[in-house]
């Protein structure tokens, strides 16, 4: 449910609570909808609106645990059935998101953005829900972007969530700051051309909630997966093995440089972890005393690259 919050930058900004959980079934039953414009104002009448606006929608329907959702019935009684069924109720609402600005004459000034930060498992790999593997069920995730006068086009290359703000900003005119470690994608958006292969990394990290410390990039479709709780290592070139059954780390010529890129990801990681700076649990008595911290921050030479 949308809460109006200050203008403290100058815009009206509107988001939705994550703790979908504590609310009653009635309030969960509608996801975020713009507001209707009251029939009168009220007295004495409020300023003119801020020609800028910040709007953010936190769309938890298909997150487990998966409810039954109104004139959506799933196919089965499945986790699998009932997570297809909520998506279905979720692009229906993002539906009436978009045709709530256009009826308010704000489309075509207005970016739109969808992304999710993660995917779910269906026994894929012989897991559920998420947080035990880095498999592309659980990584490759939807990036949908709607941006004024630019036409429909595809950019097959993944794009890694760090860019996502510094692209947004290049979009909006707004200064990216220099600590940023994304980069923006607006010229490809522009121009419709795809960016060129660059690494992007993902990770579980060990917490009150998952055990598991697995790290892993992908370089254009080669991708590779340390699990490090294990010493176990996987390389799969996922445009011609979309499953990830054939484990190719002991024979591809790729790997070195993989591995070597993976591993400068690794150093400065776990560097931090070591320090308790990452938000990831460390088991008590597991902490590391404080030596110089790396020249480079972490993840900034391969992200770059």
């Amino acid at each position: 449910l949308p809460s109006c919050l200050s203008a403290k930058f100058g815009c009206t900004a509107w988001a939705m609570s994550a703790e979908i959980e504590k609310l009653p079934a009635s309030a969960r039953a509608r996801p975020l909808e713009l507001p209707a414009a009251p029939a009168a104002p009220a007295a004495p009448a409020a300023p003119a609106p801020k020609d800028r606006f910040f709007l953010w929608g936190h769309y938890y329907d298909p997150h487990d645990p998966y409810g039954e959702v109104p004139g959506f019935p799933a196919a089965d009684d499945s986790d699998k059935a009932m997570y297809e069924a909520n998506l279905q109720y979720v692009d229906v609402w993002l539906g009436k998101l978009v045709e709530g600005l256009k009826s308010r004459g704000l489309w075509d000034n207005t970016v739109l953005i969808v992304t999710a930060d993660h995917g779910d498992e269906f026994l894929d790999h012989g897991h559920r829900f998420h947080g035990a593997t880095l498999y592309e069920e659980m990584v490759h995730v939807p990036l949908v972007m709607h941006v004024p006068g630019i036409p429909h086009r595809q950019i097959d290359t993944p794009i890694a969530h760090l860019d996502v703000m510094p692209t947004l900003l290049d979009l909006l005119n707004v200064r990216i700051p220099s600590r940023f470690i994304g980069r923006s994608r607006a010229d490809e958006i522009r121009t419709g051309t795809s960016p060129a292969e660059y690494p992007i990394y993902f990770e579980v990290f060990p917490d009150s909630n998952y055990g598991s410390h697995q790290v892993g990039l992908i370089l254009g479709r080669t991708k590779i997966v340390n699990r490090i709780n294990e010493g176990y290592s996987e390389l799969y070139h996922v445009d011609t093995d979309p499953q990830e059954r054939d484990n190719v780390y002991d024979d591809d010529p790729q790997r070195p440089e993989l591995a070597a890129l993976l591993g400068r990801y690794e150093d400065h990681h776990l560097y931090w972890l070591a320090q308790g700076k990452t938000g990831a649990f460390v088991p008590p008595g597991k902490r590391a005393p404080s030596p110089p911290a790396p020249a480079t921050p972490p993840g900034a030479a391969s992200t770059h690259k």
